[in-house]
């Protein structure tokens, strides 16, 4: 199970990517016990960097360097496209669905969509469903 603390620390590492790019070893050997406490292996990081809206890839010698430019898009934009979603159904809606209505392309847990909606000034969870205030 992913924790908040691991969410955290997924959060630095875009922070970090924010600020200087790097190389898939780079980032492996720079976090060792995220990736150990996540159970990944560099296929599933390298997946998980893809995956990342606004990542840039860039051959930097031999290797591949990922960035994050700052105009990128941060976690705290996942609480900004759950509240879209919510606001454009109208009416409260089911976790559980909210997870189906993202954009194509765009990779969340129910506790990323929890951890993001608690975080969000105007969505509030009551029970199953997710309720957006304005």
């Amino acid at each position: 199970m992913i924790t908040q603390q691991l969410l955290d620390d997924l959060e630095r590492v875009k922070q970090q990517l924010g600020t200087e790019a790097q190389t898939l070893e780079d980032l492996w050997q720079s976090r060792p016990l995220l990736w150990q406490a996540l159970g990944w292996s560099q296929v599933q990081l390298k997946l998980w960097l893809r995956c990342l809206k606004g990542i840039e890839e860039a051959e930097g010698g031999n290797e591949v360097q990922y960035s994050l430019p700052t105009s990128a898009s941060p976690e705290s934009d996942l609480s900004v496209e759950i509240a879209q979603i919510v606001k454009a159904h109208g009416k409260p809606m089911p976790l559980a669905q909210i997870k189906n209505k993202l954009p194509t392309g765009r990779i969340a847990t129910e506790e990323m969509i929890k951890a993001a909606i608690d975080k969000h000034p105007n969505l509030k969870i009551q029970g199953p469903m997710v309720r957006a205030s304005n």
